[in-house]
């Protein structure tokens, strides 16, 4: 992760999610918080996000909404999900209290925050 704006002096180089409060918190080199994301969805951190893999596809259909989440399975065994990045982003889908689906979506929150890399963006 790293982002710096162009009319800041700080850069954010790591985050850490604080799940007592569901705030991930953005920090600078000297670990000091310097902006927080607060998610809507109430997240859960039991698994670790470098356990697993991602893969992001595109979804050209004009008729698919944040609700357009489902389970992959291999052999009856769950082994996924595929979801919408809206999804994380809303309250309002099927699965907004499942816990399976709320521990895929703090994965995938970390995975998107450890891959903003931005420099000099304008502050608005």
């Amino acid at each position: 992760m790293y982002f710096k704006f162009v009319d800041a002096e700080v850069e954010c180089v790591s985050f850490q999610y604080n799940d007592t409060e569901n705030i991930f918190e953005m920090k600078d080199k000297e670990n000091k918080v310097i902006c927080e994301y607060y998610p809507l969805l109430n997240l859960d951190a039991e698994y670790n996000p470098r356990d697993f893999e991602y893969y992001l596809l595109r979804n050209d259909r004009e008729d698919y909404s944040e609700n357009s989440i489902y389970q992959v399975y291999a052999s009856k065994e769950r082994i996924g999900w595929i979801f919408p990045i809206q999804a994380l982003m809303s309250r309002q889908h099927d699965y907004v209290k499942n816990k399976f689906f709320l521990r895929y979506a703090y994965v995938a929150s970390c995975w998107l925050l450890e891959n903003i890399n931005c420099y000099n963006q304008k502050f608005s």
